[in-house]
């Protein structure tokens, strides 16, 4: 594998800070995958032969090329992190610098870019910087939603229509009367309710919204579309919903729309699943919906502007088809990407300053 020399580092922090973080918004293309190898590893937690993903690349600090190990973090909510590998085979969690003042989240999924020689660690929502043994935090990202990309002429009318919002939701609010007849969905709270035939069979059937939130693992924040039929949910049992019995091509669809929308992205995104109907049929939408614990408000000329800390996905329409649902459309967004902070500290130190390294 090649290995890249790495030049000099800078005299302060904050001018190095500077210099990548504005690189990396202005030309991301130029910052490359460093290319990793199968390999095993020992873990702090005294996992032995634990399966992960290495290579070698030049540090500050060092005459020699490092090694390291992209290898999965223990516990129970899953992420990856990429750490020092020492002569003994042995990686640890790195040491990361600044993350008390740039607000470096632990359970990010790193992965590691190469940029003129030096070696730099992300996560999607900060930069970091290797050195030596350690990794220091050198910005964080914000993401402002500016709209969403046009149609191609190419698309189908249905892809069309749906990117220019020419749909009707097909939901309707519940009462509290309502919310207490619904069969219980563990851990969520019911939403609203949808008459719908998403299968195509002229009948329509009653679908269920949920909002369910849970603390195990990672956490999951969800609004999973159910079906409901002779008073009870037809899904899978993979959640704690009982499994009841039901037609067959109920319990089909039950399992499909089940499958599709209960999910729990580790990047903290979710959909904001709904029934919607173009021309005369039922489509599953998964919009974007910010969550509120990702919202920043920053002051601007014409009050406020909104950002988040994740990044924006896209808007995707599905159909039912045969046993499962088939993505129909997919609309990207346009979104303003955008260094968190200044970059170069205040005399006085404030949530986003630098620590020096020492």
């Amino acid at each position: 594998m090649a290995l890249a020399t790495a030049p000099a580092f800078a005299d302060s922090l904050k001018d190095e800070a500077e210099r990548l973080c504005h690189a990396y918004i202005g030309g991301p293309q130029d910052f490359k995958a460093v290319e990793t190898r199968a390999c095993r590893v020992t873990a702090i937690y005294g996992t032995e032969g634990l399966d992960a993903r290495c290579f070698e690349h030049s540090v500050e600090g060092s005459s020699q090329p490092q090694r390291f190990a992209s290898f999965p973090s223990g516990g129970t909510c899953s992420s990856s992190s990429i750490a020092w590998v020492d002569d003994q085979n042995h990686a640890d969690f790195p040491n990361i610098r600044n993350s008390h003042v740039n607000g470096y989240g632990f359970g990010g999924f790193d992965s590691a870019l190469d940029y003129q020689g030096e070696l730099l660690i992300t996560n999607g929502r900060d930069l970091r910087l290797a050195a030596g043994q350690e990794q220091v935090v050198l910005c964080m990202f914000m993401y402002k939603l500016e709209g969403w990309q046009a149609p191609e002429p190419a698309q189908s009318e249905t892809c069309q229509k749906f990117s220019r919002n020419e749909f009707s939701d097909r939901g309707s609010p519940i009462s509290e009367e309502q919310k207490a007849s619904w069969p219980p969905f563990p851990e969520a709270s019911p939403v609203k309710q949808v008459q719908s035939d998403l299968d195509g069979d002229g009948k329509d059937e009653l679908v269920l919204s949920y909002h369910y939130v849970s603390g195990a693992g990672c956490g999951c924040d969800a609004n999973p579309l159910v079906l409901f039929n002779n008073g009870a949910l037809v899904a899978s049992d993979s959640w704690g919903v009982p499994k009841v019995s039901a037609p067959p091509a109920l319990e089909t669809l039950g399992g499909a729309l089940d499958d599709l929308t209960m999910t729990c992205d580790a990047r903290r995104h979710r959909p904001a699943w709904s029934v919607v109907r173009i021309d005369g049929k039922d489509f599953v939408l998964a919009d974007y919906e910010a969550l509120p614990w990702t919202i920043i408000q920053v002051p601007a000329a014409a009050g406020e502007e909104t950002y988040s800390w994740s990044e924006i996905p896209d808007r995707e329409l599905y159909q039912f088809q045969g046993d499962k649902f088939v993505r129909m459309c997919v609309q990207k967004p346009i979104v303003e990407k955008v260094i968190a902070h200044d970059v170069i500290p205040q005399k006085q130190q404030t949530l986003f300053d630098y620590t020096p390294l020492e």
